[in-house]
Formats: C-alpha cells, sequence, structure tokens
C-alpha cells in the first residue's frame, strides 16, 4: 500500500483514500491538486479543497483504498 503524507507528495495520478474516524472516503483529481472530492457511506460526493481539514486528517490517516471500495463505500 501506498503512502501519501502530504500533498505535495501525492502523484499524478486518481487515488482513493479512507478516513475512519470521519466515516469518509477521498477521491483525487487526477489533472488538479487543489481539488478532491469526499462522500460520506451512502452520500454523494462533494468538492473539498487541498487545505481543508478533513483532507489532512484523511491524508494523515494514510490509508488507500481501491476504486471499487470508493464506488461502494
Amino acid at each position: 500500500m501506498r503512502n501519501y503524507p502530504d500533498i505535495m507528495r501525492l502523484p499524478h495520478e486518481t487515488i482513493f483514500l479512507i478516513n475512519t474516524l470521519c466515516d469518509i472516503v477521498v477521491r483525487s483529481v487526477q489533472e488538479e491538486v487543489r481539488i478532491f472530492f469526499a462522500k460520506h457511506k451512502g452520500g454523494k460526493e462533494y468538492i473539498i479543497y487541498h487545505m481543508s481539514d478533513l483532507l489532512q486528517d484523511t491524508l494523515r490517516e494514510n490509508k488507500a483504498i481501491t476504486n471499487l471500495e470508493y464506488a461502494n463505500f
């Protein structure tokens, strides 16, 4: 499993992360380093920005998931 310790080290590809403390999943946007999408279990995606506490907490938790796990969340 890859580690994503901070936003500046994210690869230029779509990644999927889970934040178990907040019960959300996060998806990066391949071409855009400042915009991410998040969703709660069974909910719809919404935009979060790169400086949000939610994204920073998710990066600290550092748990990558698959595209399928994200879609089924």
